[in-house]
């Protein structure tokens, strides 16, 4: 299996563990997010950058960092084109790395409840009706996201405002 299969499985079984996990005595609405790059390598360098800008926004605006996931490839940062060792740029935002946004493996899942609103954020080429071509198809997310809906996984997913 290679390093990117093993990266969407790993992406579906949390979302699957997620719909069986939830925080018991959690009342109060909490917001979560799930931020993805999926693609690798220096020439794909916005994907990984945009999901970083993602990433600082979200703190920015208060999301706490136990709830923002996030699943990109480790290689930009301190790839040998990168004029700016250690540092990912989205223009016109400077962000610093953020080690935890970075590397994979944080041992997050999405453990929300029935009154949370879930933000998706997915960047990379994508092709009609395929999320990763020959990995994960479209249809194959949206049913993992309507079976979490139907288990009172979530309350909303981010739409227009969050």
């Amino acid at each position: 299996m290679t390093e990117k299969n093993r990266y969407w499985v790993a992406l579906i079984v949390l979302m699957w563990m997620s719909a069986t996990l939830r925080v018991l005595g959690h009342s109060e609405p909490t917001k979560w997010a799930l931020l993805v790059a999926g693609s690798n390598g220096y020439e794909n360098y916005r994907h990984q950058a945009d999901v970083c800008h993602a990433y600082q926004i979200l703190k920015k605006g208060g999301l706490k960092d136990e709830n923002i996931i996030v699943f990109m490839y480790d290689d930009i940062a301190l790839h040998p084109d990168n004029p700016r060792r250690g540092v990912i740029i989205n223009h016109p935002n400077v962000l610093s790395g953020n080690k935890s946004a970075v590397k994979g493996g944080s041992g997050k899942v999405l453990a929300s409840g029935p009154n949370d609103t879930i933000f998706i954020y997915y960047a990379d080429h994508g092709s009609t009706g395929y999320v990763t071509e020959g990995v994960l198809s479209g249809k194959d997310f949206v049913d993992a996201l309507k079976k979490k809906h139907a288990a009172r996984s979530y309350k909303k997913n981010g739409e227009n405002k969050f």
